[in-house]
Formats: structure tokens, sequence, C-alpha cells
């Protein structure tokens, strides 16, 4: 009983170290520890009997074995707990650090204070601020506003400026953008990459709830590879987009029915959009460049079958081009209109199979961006990739050597800043 009490209290001193830490609190230790301790107990008087009997027959020692070999199990078992009722446990965004301050300030103002209001007032100040820890990933809740401000005001007539946030996720891929209204869009979800962690749900999750999103309008997939689509079962999960979009349906893409059923499984609306596609948010004009209709059932994904963005407000142009590869590339940039300033993310990590002369000559960035893992054994991006994108005039940002990389406009001025402090200022910015 004892020990149950001091574990019920280290769990109630941990609870902001781990929301802070890993993204997710549980109080499923509290009820495991009635089968965790006697458990713990039975499994070191057994192992240290098992020693101890070895002088008088290997059958005592063995039978002491298999009893804490039962035991250990019993342990390791009993956390399937979480299996059968994953509603023990919560994932949700870090608290700020004055929400932790404030919660160990009450509580230790509840133990040290001698006088039985002042301990009250502790208690109350502490279960309000473990609520609130709590209670910020209800969706529909709009979290605290991200510390990213771009300098830039309104544009007359328009609302806030556009964000486009280009997370660190080493060799994969995953955009966030905020919309002046307020509304936000995942374009790919990152994940695994020849065996890497899933970053989904321990960097994505994360980051898309540091940037003030606590759920998604939609969430875009550019193509079914495991470094766009890895992470989008822990998005989905976390962040339950209202809709989803896909590109050209893979029928035989195991993943890409993963995500549809796990988009059903949230009550996210499914959308297959084709090059043509329209849809104004928030006063930004979504165009979707390619693919265009599918003519024939594919087999399996392909980069150049690549879900292709622009996102235009005002003077500004953002184009999210997934993967596609040169023989793609004339195509999209033909659809793409002049604008006075344009960043570009790097199509298929800065590989040499992609963003050709012609390509960088039609969309005229100034200002590429990279997303690609430092010192990855792909060698992204490419040497010659760079350098045309430098000849063209464009300033090139790597996630991997910059970390995450944001871009800001108000229509008619954009600025670029990477996580390391760059800044490029691009128009009048007031």
């Amino acid at each position: 009983l004892i020990a149950f009490r001091s574990k019920r209290y280290t769990v109630l001193a941990l609870l902001p170290l781990g929301a802070f830490h890993f993204s997710r609190v549980t109080v499923a230790g509290l009820g495991l520890n009635f089968a965790a301790i006697p458990l713990m107990s039975v499994t070191q008087l057994a192992g240290m009997a098992a020693v101890g009997l070895v002088p008088f027959g290997a059958g005592a020692s063995e039978a002491a074995g298999w009893v804490a070999h039962v035991a250990a199990a019993g342990i390791v078992e009993s956390t399937r707990v979480l299996t059968w009722a994953p509603w023990l446990s919560w994932r949700l965004p870090a608290p700020g650090l004055a929400l932790v301050a404030v919660y160990y300030a009450s509580w230790i103002v509840w133990l040290a204070a001698v006088r039985w209001p002042i301990r009250q007032c502790g208690a109350i100040l502490a279960g309000a601020s473990a609520a609130a820890m709590l209670i910020a990933p209800i969706p529909g809740w709009t979290g605290e506003p991200d510390a990213d401000a771009c300098g830039l005001r309104p544009a007359p007539g328009a609302g806030e400026p556009l964000r486009v946030d280009f997370l660190d996720v080493h060799q994969a891929d995953a955009t966030l953008v905020r919309f002046p209204d307020g509304r936000s869009l995942l374009v790919d979800a990152a994940g695994q990459v020849r065996g890497e962690a899933d970053i989904g749900g321990r960097v994505v999750v994360p980051a898309v709830w540091a940037l003030g999103v606590r759920r998604l309008d939609y969430l875009a997939i550019t193509h079914g590879h495991p470094d766009h689509v890895g992470g989008a079962a822990a998005v989905l999960r976390d962040l339950r987009p209202r809709e989803v979009w896909e590109g050209i349906p893979v029928p035989s893409s195991q993943p890409l029915a993963a995500l549809r059923a796990g988009a059903d499984a949230v009550g996210a609306s499914w959308r297959v959009s084709a090059a043509g596609d329209v849809e104004t948010i928030g006063g930004v004009r979504v165009r979707v460049l390619h693919p265009p209709i599918a003519e024939w059932e594919r087999p399996r994904v392909r980069n150049d079958d690549s879900l292709v963005l622009e996102l235009r407000y005002g003077d500004v142009s953002v184009v999210l081009p997934g993967d596609i590869e040169a023989g793609v590339e004339e195509a999209v940039a033909g659809r793409v209109e002049p604008a006075p300033w344009r960043v570009v993310k790097a199509p298929h990590h800065g590989s040499r199979t992609s963003s050709s002369a012609a390509f960088v000559e039609a969309l005229r960035p100034v200002a590429a961006v990279v997303s690609a893992g430092r010192d990855h054994r792909f060698g992204h991006p490419h040497g010659e990739v760079v350098a045309r994108y430098l000849a063209g005039g464009a300033d090139v940002l790597t996630t991997g050597a910059e970390g995450a990389i944001h871009a800001c406009t108000n229509g008619r001025a954009l600025v670029v800043s990477s996580h390391d402090g760059r800044r490029l200022t691009f128009g009048a910015v007031d």
C-alpha cells in the first residue's frame, strides 16, 4: 500500500514532464501497480532463490527460476491493458513552461502550507493546471499562438498572413500550411525511410501542435511512398483532419489503403484531386497542377504521379511538387502563372532526377526549400541541383542543415526564415 501511494505521487509529479518531453500522459500506471508491485516482489525473491538453491539441486533452482519467469512475464503482459483500453493514455501538446511552473508551485504550496485554506488553494491550482494540460488536445481547442512572428502586416482588405512551415523531418516530407482565416493543411506526413523510426507521432504531430494547430482541416498526401505517408496514422489519430486529399489512387498500395481506413475511422471525408481543381481558402487560391485524371489503374506508387499544389496569395506563389521528376516537370511548369515572388519546395528532396533547368527557369523562384536529412546516404540535395537554383537567382535553404524553414506572406511581401536564424525578405515588408 505504501509503495502504491508512493507511485501515485510519482505519477502526479511526473505528469508535466511526460507531457512536455513525450507528448503523452497515462493513468494506467496507477491501476497496474496493483499487479506490478507484487509481481516485481515475486520476480526478485524467486530470482534470488533460484541462485541460492543451486547447491540443493537443479530441480529446485529451475522451479524458482520458472516462478521468476512467470512473474516477469506478468509484468510485461500487464502493459497490454493499453491495447484493450487506449483511453487510459493521452497524446497531447507539450504544455508551456509557465503552466508547468504553476503546477509545481501549487504542489509546493499544498505540501508546505500549514493552514488548510492555503493548502486547499494549492490543490485547486494544481488541479486546474493539470486540467489545462489535458484539455489542450480536444478538437476545436485553439491552443497557444505560435511564436514565429513574421513581422508582416495584413495586406489591405486581406486577413492575417499565410504561413507555410517546411518541417524538419529528416529524409522525408511534411509541410504545414496555415491559411489567413485560421484553417490548416498538412501536405505529407513524413514517415519511415529505409528502416528508420517513424517520425509521424514523434516529430510531425508535436511540431504541428507547437505551431498552434490542434486539429487539421485538410491532409494532402502527394503519393504513397513511406517518407510521405508513413506518419499519416499518427496524424489521423492526433490531429483528426476533416478532409483527406490524394492524387492518383493506387488500389494495391497497402499504405494508401491504411490511410483511407484511418480517414474513415476519424470521420474525415475523402477527395481525389486532379489537375485543374481549384479552391479558395482564406483568400488563398489553392490549385492542383498535377496529376491529370488517371486513364489506367496504377499497379504501384510512382514519383511522377505526385499531387502538385500551388498556393497563390496576391503576388506570392508557393509550389509544393511532391517527388515529381524531370519528365513531368515541363507539364507542371506550363500550368504555373508568373509571380513576383515564388517559393518552391525542391522536388524529390533535391534529387538530380528533378529540378531540371527548364523547371527552374520557368518557375523562377526566389527561394528553394529542400526537405532532406543531414549527411544522408542519398546525398540530397545534389550539388548540380543547388547550383541550378543559385544560378536562377534563388536562395537555397535545406532542412537538414538549417532546421525547419518558415515562409510567411501577406500577399505583397514574403519573408523566409530558418530555425537557425537565417532570414530572407522579398518585397516591401511595411
